[in-house]
């Protein structure tokens, strides 16, 4: 079971590895529920964005600070060390 943190109870810590949940757009909804594994990063306001902090997903890809609903940490498997 995840246990999904709204981000306005708490957000990660900067350089944080977390897994994402991005709720549906109305204008843009293609019934994929949109999860991604991201590092949690400080930025300027401004471009689109409107928060100081945005989501880079692994490649080239990001998403606005107030494109996330939820977040939950990464958990090491059982046994890992």
């Amino acid at each position: 079971m995840i246990d999904w943190i709204s981000v306005k109870e708490r957000l990660p810590e900067y350089g944080q590895y977390v897994l994402i949940y991005v709720p549906l757009r109305p204008w843009l909804d293609t019934g994929i529920v949109k999860a991604d594994v991201v590092k949690f990063v400080q930025c300027e306001i401004g471009f689109g964005n409107v928060m100081p902090y945005e989501w880079h997903s692994f490649g080239p890809g990001k998403y606005f600070g107030h494109d996330v609903s939820h977040w939950a940490e990464l958990n090491k498997p059982e046994g890992m060390q």
